[in-house]
């Protein structure tokens, strides 16, 4: 754990969603009790948008536009 596996995985996978496939925008779920993946999401340029149903439990849903200034961020790291 905390060794950036799970945030350079995100990274590249925006990356592929902008330059493979053309996507303006990714969105993800996670349980609220799942601090980790909230962080990694977070410092991907996910922003949280509402509350929501994650398994029967109590999450949050979050949103990410791949526009230019997140396309530039993803491809430099």
């Amino acid at each position: 754990a905390g060794r950036g596996v799970a945030s350079s995985t995100l990274r590249t996978l925006c990356q592929l969603a902008v330059e493979r496939y053309g996507l303006g925008m990714l969105k993800a779920k996670t349980r609220n009790q799942n601090v980790a993946s909230r962080r990694v999401l977070e410092k991907a340029g996910f922003v949280a948008v509402r509350s929501t149903d994650v398994g029967g439990r109590l999450g949050t849903l979050y949103e990410c536009r791949l526009d230019q200034s997140v396309r530039g961020s993803v491809s430099e790291k």
